[in-house]
């Protein structure tokens, strides 16, 4: 029996949580030999602590006492201040771990330079896997990191062929050592159960809305989507826009709803955690981010059975939807584009409609869990 470690620190909801779980509930499910554990850093996975439990997935905690929620999150220069802390708190922790427990293999997703690092200098009986979770920024210390270290690394996992492919011209690591693994984000029988949920915003009308998914920061991008409805709103009456999520710019959006005199057409509903019913009852789904690696909820979207418009921005959307074979796509952050493409996603006809949905439905099942756990389970043996 093989034991499977996952190192995912996070200080936010990000989608990467959604991915290590389900990454863990699909090994223990659909797999024979390997017994997933989260490690808990900082007791940034209390609140999962029940659903951990209920699918038989065991977490070990780096500290008895969760020290997260006295840290400081929002802001550039606090955020990265609370990683270091992390970092430098959790260094002789989890060389202790590892050197105790002796994991098969050590998945890394977040802060991945805490063990990167230690694997540059200490040796392991242990495999450690990088999981680029998205698009990675290559800092001028990441790069070098990523060189220094590439011999101790076994496995570069990438949820995308555009990323792998990118990755491989950087010429980090050897091109056999990258391999693009789909991100576990669809459990069929949970959004065939959610999806039918009553919506209790009794302003929200069964389609007759526009529903945009994602966490309210600047790569979101909802200022251009707000902005760029304004415009389209003017045309059409009948369509609303819902924007779920929350974060750091939902003041500004508020603010910016006020000014287009927008307010009984763009709903800002705050995070949701079901979304699966809006998607299910929307006219249509809309993605504004300046990228994305796929994008969790565009495959959500997709699985729900409706249209896609969504925007270029690399590295996924354009990969998932066959260059807009199967959803319509704009121009990255162009507003002129995107009000254009939003006349002619409401004039698309019945056939192109239906065919678009079949398209991106039968890619989105690349993204189950089980599909996930198979491919895993051959990189893993």
């Amino acid at each position: 029996m093989k034991k499977i470690f996952y190192w995912c620190p996070f200080i936010d909801k990000v989608a990467t949580i959604k991915a290590v779980i389900n990454s863990c509930i699909g090994l223990r499910r659909y797999t024979k030999n390997n017994t997933p554990y989260i490690i808990d850093a900082a007791g940034e996975f209390e609140e999962f602590e029940n659903k951990l439990c209920k699918e038989n997935i065991n977490s070990i905690k780096l500290y008895k006492s969760s020290y997260i929620k006295n840290l400081p999150i929002h802001g550039f220069l606090k955020s990265r201040m609370t990683y270091l802390i992390i970092f430098f708190l959790s260094f002789n922790k989890l060389k202790t771990l590892l050197n105790k427990e002796k994991p098969d293999y050590l998945i890394v997703h977040l802060i991945t330079s805490l063990p990167i690092f230690l694997f540059l200098i200490f040796n392991f009986n242990t495999k450690l896997i990088l999981r680029i979770s998205g698009l990675p920024k290559l800092t001028f210390f990441r790069k070098l990191l990523w060189k220094i270290s590439k011999n101790k690394i076994y496995l570069v996992t990438t949820p995308t062929i555009d990323t792998r492919t990118q990755l491989i011209q950087k010429n980090i690591f050897e091109a056999e050592k990258i391999v693009t693994l789909r991100d576990p984000i669809l459990s069929i029988k949970e959004i065939t159960e959610k999806k039918k949920e009553i919506i209790i915003d009794k302003f929200i009308i069964k389609n007759k809305y526009l529903v945009s998914i994602g966490r309210l920061t600047k790569q979101k991008n909802h200022k251009l989507l707000i902005d760029s409805f304004s415009f389209y709103s003017k045309k059409n009456k009948d369509i609303d826009l819902v924007i779920i999520g929350a974060g750091e710019e939902q003041v500004e959006l508020s603010r910016l709803i006020k000014q287009l005199n927008l307010k009984d057409r763009v709903h800002l509903i705050g995070f949701k955690e079901n979304v699966f019913n809006y998607l299910y009852n929307a006219r249509g789904f809309i993605l504004s981010s300046k990228w994305e690696d796929p994008g969790f909820v565009l495959i959500e979207a997709a699985a729900c059975r409706i249209p896609i418009l969504s925007s270029n921005c690399p590295n996924g959307p354009k990969e998932f939807l066959e260059d807009g074979k199967f959803g319509i796509l704009f121009n990255n952050n162009d507003k002129s584009d995107l009000i254009n493409k939003l006349d002619n996603f409401f004039n698309l006809n019945t056939r192109k409609i239906h065919m678009m949905k079949l398209g991106a439905l039968k890619n989105a099942k690349q993204f189950t869990i089980f599909n996930h756990a198979s491919n895993l389970d051959l990189y893993l043996k």
